[in-house]
């Protein structure tokens, strides 16, 4: 309807699977809080089955772009992203929270070095848990950009094989 701030389906592509990540970043506070020192990694350990939704997020990041772009011209929608700015009340505009679940898993990595190198040596079992930890979110961090590069790559071939106007599949059986 003409009163809608966006095009229907634009605020799914916009927002994507962020309600999904919400939750699991809560889980994870929960389990964090209730670790010891000993098992601050525990948690952590977990994070591997963050992988496909953040995976999904980043992937999607692109097409929330594209919408906010697509919408620079809706006086509706940059009313609603003014005024939703104003009552956040930190001045920060729709980009920099669409980037925050981008950025999170690389700031686990950081915020666990501060700990690291903040935790006395006596604390032989905090610091190679805090090890363990920090193993899995830069293992966990690796495997989403290797995962947003192939995606990346196959929208590249895509694109590719649009501005040819064939498929590559009618390439079969010929060799270089």
């Amino acid at each position: 309807s003409n009163s809608s701030v966006m095009k229907a389906g634009e605020a799914a592509k916009l927002f994507s699977n962020i309600e999904q990540i919400l939750h699991l970043h809560q889980v994870l506070l929960e389990n964090l809080e209730k670790a010891s020192a000993e098992d601050i990694h525990v948690p952590f350990a977990r994070l591997h089955l963050l992988l496909k939704i953040y995976t999904s997020y980043v992937n999607g990041y692109g097409k929330a772009i594209d919408v906010v772009r697509l919408n620079e011209d809706n006086s509706r929608f940059q009313k609603f992203l003014e005024n939703a700015c104003k009552m956040s009340g930190n001045g920060l505009g729709l980009m920099a929270y669409l980037i925050m679940p981008v950025q999170r898993i690389p700031r686990y990595a950081l915020l666990l070095k501060q700990v690291l190198k903040n935790t006395t040596a006596d604390k032989v079992s905090t610091i190679e848990s805090l090890h363990k930890a920090l193993a899995n979110v830069e293992n966990c961090a690796t495997e989403i950009n290797e995962r947003k590069r192939r995606v990346d790559n196959q929208m590249s071939v895509l694109a590719v094989q649009s501005k040819l106007g064939k498929s590559l599949s009618s390439l079969k059986g010929f060799e270089l």
